[in-house]
């Protein structure tokens, strides 16, 4: 089970329409039940770990975001499971600029956002690379049966 919480008293990224018309798409905390799935950090890379599109952040995001929801959907979830995003960016303004963070919706379409942290650093293990996304998602519990 997920379930999204943005108190009131605090900042509510869903209703911050500054840099973003349609909100933030993050939460402020996730509450989840069941057995986690931690997903390394991914990147632009191609199945031979070759970094894709290099020097634009938008299309790397996007390719990186790509290779998350492989995982997850191998692994029998769907990107609604995911609680925690944790995004490394060698550009933060670039990041925004682009639109790379507004991707989020494409892969996470429904409400009640993972929450987010991004970090802005001087580079990632591969050079080429400009973005990595690591990901905490969730296997909801089986209810117990009766009698089982």
């Amino acid at each position: 089970m997920k379930q999204t919480i943005n108190p009131s008293g605090v900042f509510n990224p869903e209703t911050h329409k500054t840099i973003d018309p349609n909100g933030l798409p993050w939460s402020q905390a996730c509450k989840a039940s069941g057995s986690f799935l931690y997903v390394s950090g991914q990147t632009a890379t191609d199945a031979k770990g070759r970094i894709l599109h290099e020097g634009d952040i938008l299309r790397q995001t996007e390719v990186a975001l790509n290779n998350l929801k492989k995982i997850i959907e191998e692994l029998g979830l769907e990107m609604d499971s995911i609680v925690q995003l944790m995004w490394f960016v060698t550009d933060a303004a670039k990041f925004y600029e682009s639109g790379a963070s507004t991707l989020r919706r494409k892969y996470l379409p429904k409400r009640g956002y993972p929450t987010s942290t991004l970090v802005q650093i001087v580079r990632l293990a591969d050079p080429a690379a400009m973005v990595e996304v690591q990901a905490v998602a969730v296997y909801e519990e089986k209810k117990k049966r009766k009698g089982g």
